[in-house]
């Protein structure tokens, strides 16, 4: 106990170290990763920007050229000899409406220069008097030497923003003026917010614009939060920013600021972390920084997820100390007991028999006693030959015993003999047993008792013997010549019911196997014995009520070759008992039909029942199922529709073949539609089905010709 102890003790301090030690690596990877991402978001959002800055720089090219460059009206109102407070209206006139549709590419004004530099028309104001000091003589002079757009961003007159700055001739090549576009500063705000999962002011320093703008547009500035020497232009794109922030970091992003260079701060209040960037904005001209972008997001939850991750990690630690508690206190109990048990279930139902290299047996399981008849003690020390039927060919053993003497796994089947004289199949395989130095020193055999699946195939094979032999008597006692479309008729219903046969030998083939995997596996309980026995039970009524059902179809009387269809649905239906379906059947109560009303009685249940099922599984409110027997000539035609929304168009011409296997191609009773096919048309009738007025209908044709006269 006190060894016990100490171990606990051991593994508690262990754990402790390990959950210390991973604690820290998980903060400072999550150190790094914050760090990791407020650069890739800064690089992200700068990026960001001037695409916005080239996309902006574009719309102004394109306005330009489309609608300035070529427009006679304004190149005329520049050439007038008029007074320039005059030229400056009528300009103003001829783009007012232009401008209200350029507004929407983000672009706030379009400005109008002398050559000389001089305003002639500030667009955002009508009647703007130059202000000498407010002309952006460095943009003009370098767009005058080099007769090319210039863009910077700068502040100004009328706004502080992007600004495109293009020499306007005539066809002539005459300078006329110089066009500057301006961009709408806050709505470009509002489409990179809406671009990307962050929000975006444009600041500016508040001394520049108190010394360039005019003062009406001044007044429309907002301070800065977080630093009043920065002001942002007041716009309904614009999103407030409020956020209580502590003293100590408020210094730190206003000593950033003050060093004119891009950065980011996280800011952490309770659960709410909020990130912070900012890249200089330069005029491109002087190279002077006039501001900032800020971008800013809120990441909540963060703190809350750690922590989170914290207690759920403390759980982990303290649930796989639990389990070295019980592995060291309870699981030794228990092991030895385990064993046993294993071992007990092993032996009992597992055909298990171990040789030696020689093929003398060492070891066999109780199941193995009790398939081949010997006590241990009569059989170990015995060669393994001794069991081997006279009906197995030596090639056979011999083709076995090569396989596993090369140290390879043989599988297949083996007939053998029991004490007693009787003959058992078993199917399984044979695989080596190796000693520490990977020697072969034996052979173990795992199998499973495969007597009754073999034992089935051979009734099946007798069954199809004795129908043939049965057909041949019928054709010799009548002497009437069967014709050859009716050998082929009678085939295929063989060769349908032969494969329906199938179906529960597989089943229970699968059963055995399956049984086999859980007791190989050590994982069998006695429920699960009982199931076993309760799915092989079942498989083998199937197949008995197959059998029957096939040997009905053969055993019918010439009382029965004639009767009458109406009569015949009308008793089915009288079997069925359900009250939520309304069933209808209608039509003419006197014909009679040629065959074997069993045959026809079987399909009409199944088709009642399939049509049932259907509206159940669908939920069909006001289910009804309609059944119209008619004169079609010399035929029969029995029509079964329901409302059941009919079967889909890729089901529909495969219902009938005799490999279709989904739910539609069975009916409830048992018997497939490709069989109900057949049954009819050994009463030489036909079948066939369509989807009509939103469900599945099913058309019988009969005879109505007596065939028993024209077959004699």
């Amino acid at each position: 106990m006190q060894k016990n102890r100490k171990l606990i003790l051991n593994y508690l301090i262990l754990f402790l170290f390990v959950f210390s030690i991973s604690l820290w690596l998980l903060i400072q990877y999550k150190n790094k990763q914050i760090d990791t991402s407020l650069s890739n978001n800064l690089n992200h959002l700068e990026k960001t920007y001037f695409t916005y800055v080239q996309r902006n720089k574009e719309f102004s090219e394109m306005i330009f050229y489309n609608h300035l460059f070529e427009n006679t009206q304004i190149a005329d109102i520049l050439k007038e000899d008029i007074e320039l407070n005059k030229k400056s209206k009528k300009l103003y006139f001829a783009i007012k409406d232009k401008l209200n549709n350029f507004k929407k590419f983000d672009l706030k004004e379009i400005n109008f220069y002398l050559p000389n530099g001089d305003i002639l028309l500030k667009s955002k104001y009508k009647g703007y008097k130059k202000s000498e000091k407010n002309i952006e003589h460095q943009l003009i002079n370098k767009s005058k030497k080099e007769l090319k757009i210039i863009s910077s961003m700068s502040i100004c007159d009328t706004s502080a923003s992007l600004k495109y700055i293009r020499p306007l001739f005539d066809k002539q090549f005459n300078l006329l003026a110089f066009v500057e576009i301006t961009a709408n500063m806050p709505k470009i705000s509002f489409s990179i917010n809406r671009d990307n999962d962050f929000q975006t002011l444009f600041i500016f320093k508040k001394d520049i614009l108190k010394n360039r703008l005019d003062e009406q547009v001044f007044s429309s500035f907002k301070n800065f939060e977080l630093d009043n020497r920065f002001m942002y232009e007041d716009s309904i794109y614009n999103k407030n920013f409020t956020n209580k922030i502590s003293q100590n970091d408020l210094q730190i992003i206003q000593k950033n600021l003050y060093q004119n260079k891009k950065f980011a701060f996280r800011h952490q209040t309770n659960d709410l972390i909020r990130s912070f960037y900012f890249i200089p904005l330069k005029n491109s001209i002087s190279n002077k920084e006039i501001g900032y972008i800020f971008t800013w997001r809120d990441d909540q939850g963060y703190a809350s997820t750690l922590y989170s991750f914290f207690i759920v990690f403390l759980s982990i630690v303290f649930v796989v100390m639990a389990y070295f508690i019980h592995y060291y206190y309870i699981r030794y109990k228990i092991a030895d007991s385990k064993f046993n048990n294993l071992y007990k279930g092993i032996d009992k139902h597992v055909i298990v028999a171990e040789t030696d290299t020689e093929g003398i047996i060492t070891y066999v399981s109780k199941a193995f006693c009790k398939v081949s008849g010997y006590r241990k003690e009569e059989i170990i020390g015995r060669p393994i030959n001794m069991l081997r039927s006279p009906d197995i060919s030596k090639k056979f053993f011999h083709s076995m015993w090569k396989t596993i003497l090369k140290g390879e796994v043989w599988e297949g089947e083996i007939k053998n003999i029991d004490k007693n004289g009787n003959s058992y199949w078993v199917r399984g395989n044979i695989f080596p047993i190796y000693d520490n130095d990977e020697k072969i020193i034996g052979y173990r055999s795992i199998r499973v008792n495969i007597t009754d699946e073999k034992q089935l195939q051979k009734v099946n094979e007798i069954l199809k013997r004795d129908l043939l032999l049965k057909l041949n008597e019928i054709k010799t006692r009548d002497n009437f010549k069967v014709d050859e479309s009716k050998v082929k008729l009678m085939g295929q219903i063989l060769d349908a019911f032969s494969n329906e046969w199938r179906k529960p030998i597989s089943n229970i083939s699968l059963i055995l196997m399956d049984m086999e995997n859980k007791i190989n596996n050590l994982d069998i309980q006695k429920d699960e014995e009982l199931n076993f026995i309760f799915k092989l039970t079942n498989e083998v009524n199937f197949l008995s009520k197959q059998l029957n059902d096939f040997k009905a179809l053969f055993t019918q009387g010439n009382a029965q070759d004639k009767y009458n269809v109406y009569e015949v649905i009308k008793n089915v239906l009288a079997s069925i008992s359900e009250s939520d379906i309304k069933v209808v059947l209608s039509g003419d109560e006197t014909l009679e039909t040629f065959g074997i009303s069993f045959d026809f009685r079987k399909v009409i249940l199944g088709i009642v029942y399939n049509s049932i099922e259907q509206i159940k599984l669908k939920n069909i409110k006001d289910g009804k199922i309609k059944i119209d027997v008619l004169k079609d000539n010399e035929h029969i035609i029995v029509k079964c529709q329901d409302n059941a929304l009919g079967i889909p168009d890729e089901f529909i011409q495969k219902v009938f073949d005799a490999d279709f296997s989904t739910k539609d191609g069975t009916l409830r009773n048992g018997i497939t539609l490709h069989m109900a096919k057949l049954l009819i048309k050994k009463s030489d009738g036909d079948m066939w089905v369509e989807n009509e007025n939103q469900g599945c209908c099913f058309y019988i044709k009969l005879i109505t010709k007596d065939r028993r006269k024209a077959e004699r």
